[in-house]
């Protein structure tokens, strides 16, 4: 019993939705279980088209009607550390927004390493059009209808240095003319500085927490940077979740198979909230 408690006491990582809540003052808009290897691609986990049925795809849904209380036309998705699943999120919730019929872009602004072109442009379309760095015409389709990709990792200046915030700034703002919602995925906040930058700019900014993983002193200082920026962060999503609901499950995976797709109606993110 000493050696579980001496453990227990040794464990800083956040774990449960309640001790999210209690550490980061925030709170949790979503929990998406744990499901897959570590291993597998970030293409084999676009899990709202996958499999549209399972709880993880639930749990894309509760994230996307919680953030829709908040009206936003654009929702930055970063974490603290690499690993806790920042890019797995902001493409489910791209894609299921754009499933949904909403004309969405998707910002891959994570410089380091941006992998969304990767598993959402078919190469047999070629690279986007040439233009202004601001410009709509450097937007990509996507494979996915009404979805299309914006990837700043190769709009880098010849000193190395990413696109400034005035610059990104100003590439929303034309976004939000041409599209219904807009998701970015940034580098991870106590990593690079980008997402940083960025944050302000964006109207909703969202913590990936990993259960198990994040360490509670690593999320915090993520938080208190995104504060000091006076980012509008609206709270967390617990990804890896091991907290079961088995009544969640079995609606899910059951009933919600009888009710055909044309019977539920769904606001944009940005509709105004009754």
């Amino acid at each position: 019993m000493a050696l579980i408690i001496g453990m227990g006491l040794l464990d800083r990582t956040l774990n449960s939705r309640k001790q999210v809540e209690s550490t980061l003052a925030l709170s949790v808009l979503a929990q998406i279980p744990k499901f897959f290897d570590k291993n597998w691609s970030l293409q084999d986990t676009v899990f709202v088209t996958r499999e549209p049925r399972s709880v993880v795809s639930e749990g894309f849904r509760s994230l996307r009607t919680s953030l829709s209380a908040h009206s936003p036309r654009s929702v930055m998705i970063t974490s603290a550390s690499p690993g806790e699943g920042k890019s797995f999120c902001a493409a489910n919730l791209a894609v299921l927004q754009a499933n949904m019929g909403y004309r969405t872009l998707l910002v891959d602004a994570d410089f380091c390493k941006p992998k969304m072109a990767s598993i959402f442009v078919d190469p047999l379309r070629g690279k986007s059009k040439s233009g202004a760095l601001v410009s709509q015409g450097l937007c990509q389709e996507t494979i996915f209808t009404d979805l299309f990709l914006l990837s700043c990792g190769r709009y880098t200046s010849n000193t190395g240095e990413p696109m400034s915030g005035e610059i990104f700034a100003k590439m929303l703002n034309e976004a939000y003319s041409s599209f219904d919602c807009v998701i970015i995925d940034t580098s991870p906040l106590n990593i690079v500085s980008d997402g940083l930058t960025y944050s302000r700019h964006a109207d909703s900014v969202v913590l990936v927490v990993r259960a198990g993983e994040t360490k509670a002193d690593a999320a915090r200082r993520a938080m208190r940077e995104l504060q000091r920026m006076r980012a509008n962060l609206v709270g967390c999503v617990l990804n890896g979740s091991t907290e079961s609901n088995e009544a969640q499950m079995a609606y899910v995976q059951g009933t919600v198979r009888s009710l055909p797709a044309s019977s539920v109606k769904h606001q944009p993110l940005n509709a105004p909230v009754s």
